[in-house]
């Protein structure tokens, strides 16, 4: 099931030509880059690689709605790369 999810996110990011991901889990939001396809090794299972990524904690996030709130922008970890355990993904979305 985990691999079906990455060859879906892989497959949705080609069709629109969007390789920048948001992802939730029960826990986290991660924002990044997807790493190349050909950079993925085969066999890696359920892991999902992303480049230049940020990671929330959920409930550190800021819910006050102003408009061009910038709360959020010194509240996250930051790494070059990050692999993210795909059975944990609760949502995704691709953004320009």
């Amino acid at each position: 099931m985990c691999e079906d999810l990455i060859k879906k996110i892989y497959h949705i990011s080609k069709e629109s030509n969007i390789n920048q991901i948001v992802i939730i889990t029960n826990h986290l939001k991660f924002a990044g880059t997807l790493c190349k396809l050909e950079e993925c090794k085969e066999g890696e299972g359920c892991i999902l690689t992303l480049n230049n990524a940020k990671m929330w904690r959920i409930e550190d996030i800021c819910t006050c709605g102003a408009k061009d709130c910038k709360c959020n922008d010194a509240n996250f970890c930051s790494a070059e790369w990050l692999n993210i355990n795909v059975s944990k993904i609760v949502a995704f979305t691709l953004k320009n």
